[in-house]
């Protein structure tokens, strides 16, 4: 489910999103598409911060990795 603002019946600006298998996403949205600054929660407990375009990570971003307690910036 989503939570967050909606601009003509879509996602448009900031919001949450709630998936059933156990991911979300934390940002800013773009007539239903993830763009901008976000936050994207794997079920695996990875995390991915950083800009997104087109719903894709793009640009700098940083992503944890849980089980190893690796981090990969850039």
């Amino acid at each position: 489910y989503y939570e967050g603002e909606i601009r003509e019946g879509m996602k448009h600006g900031i919001g949450v999103l709630f998936t059933e298998n156990g991911e979300t996403y934390e940002g800013y949205w773009e007539r239903n598409v993830k763009k901008g600054f976000g936050k994207y929660a794997f079920s695996n407990g990875d995390i991915y911060t950083g800009n997104f375009d087109n719903n894709k990570p793009n640009g700098h971003g940083k992503k944890e990795f849980c089980l190893s307690g690796s981090i990969y910036e850039g």
